[in-house]
């Protein structure tokens, strides 16, 4: 048991001294980086008005959905509550139908599938869901 807390306690200390290395390299290629906001043309005034009626929405509501190309309720309507039937067919992805019938032989054959997701919102939200 001793082994395994001093092999831990060394990851520990090696992940700590790359990561720390990362970290000064990423401020190094920043610090030469300029920076420089790219802002968006404005919406059209009378489309962010007429859909702020609409929905009884604030000015910046607005403006974020018509600069998504929403512009009348019922698109509102169909981004804030969604359904399945406007969900793409997930077989138009590229080999989706080998990874389903990999999964049912997983399945079929009692074997065990990891469940890979990375750390951040999305990938953790996705293997979420999935478990």
């Amino acid at each position: 048991m001793i082994v395994r807390k001093d092999l831990t306690n060394y990851r520990l200390r090696v992940l700590g001294y790359y990561t720390y290395k990362m970290y000064i390299y990423i401020q190094i290629l920043c610090k030469d980086m300029q920076k420089r906001w790219v802002l968006k043309p404005k919406n059209n005034s009378d489309k962010v008005e007429r859909l702020k009626a609409e929905l009884g929405v604030n000015d910046i509501v607005a403006n974020l959905l018509v600069s998504r190309q929403i512009e009348t309720f019922d698109q509102a309507k169909q981004f804030f509550r969604p359904s399945l039937e406007h969900l793409h067919n997930p077989f138009l992805m590229k080999d989706m139908d080998i990874a389903i019938s990999r999964i049912e032989k997983a399945i079929g054959n009692k074997e065990k599938i990891l469940i890979y997701g990375d750390y951040d919102v999305d990938g953790t939200t996705a293997v979420s869901v999935v478990l």
